[in-house]
């Protein structure tokens, strides 16, 4: 864990090219921390006392270091979008593909369909490409992640 200038590919959020705490992919922009207790305050709920935002902020920072039980509890991402050349590269978690084998053919249906996707390929069991050049990574990851999030409510509901 180490500190570093904010990156973000959004221009005006509210880490970039401020100090955040890193580590692997991972930024914490420490004071989002007092605007989530005064979130907190301003919809009627009791603020985070100091002694409460300290626990926290040392809770977050154990986490960055891959240790305690937020880290422990963490799973992997049901998505995984990495900017390539003129293309995103789409990694989709193990364990979805080869439980729900209807999920890919579908996800690509309704990806396709999406206003500036020009393709997606299948190129492994859990792999896509997905050509969209009016997309960026955080609109794709955001897209894919609710789009799997709301199919597997839909799906496990079904099965009840």
């Amino acid at each position: 864990m180490h500190w570093l200038v904010g990156e973000h590919l959004i221009g005006n959020h509210p880490m970039l090219n401020y100090p955040v705490l890193a580590a692997d992919h991972h930024q914490i922009f420490l004071p989002a921390i007092p605007l989530y207790s005064a979130y907190q305050s301003a919809h009627g709920r009791d603020p985070m006392s100091g002694t409460e935002m300290l626990e926290h902020t040392r809770r977050t920072i154990t986490a960055l270091r891959g240790e305690g039980p937020v880290a422990e509890a963490a799973e992997e991402p049901l998505v995984t979008v990495v900017a390539e050349v003129n293309c995103f590269d789409v990694g989709l978690r193990t364990d979805l593909t080869a439980q729900h084998r209807e999920l890919m053919e579908r996800l690509i249906t309704e990806l396709t369909d999406r206003d500036g996707v020009e393709a997606v390929y299948r190129y492994g069991l859990e792999a896509l490409v997905v050509n969209a050049p009016d997309w960026d990574e955080t609109r794709l990851k955001l897209w894919l992640t609710l789009w799997l999030t709301l199919w597997l409510q839909r799906h496990l509901h079904a099965d009840d």
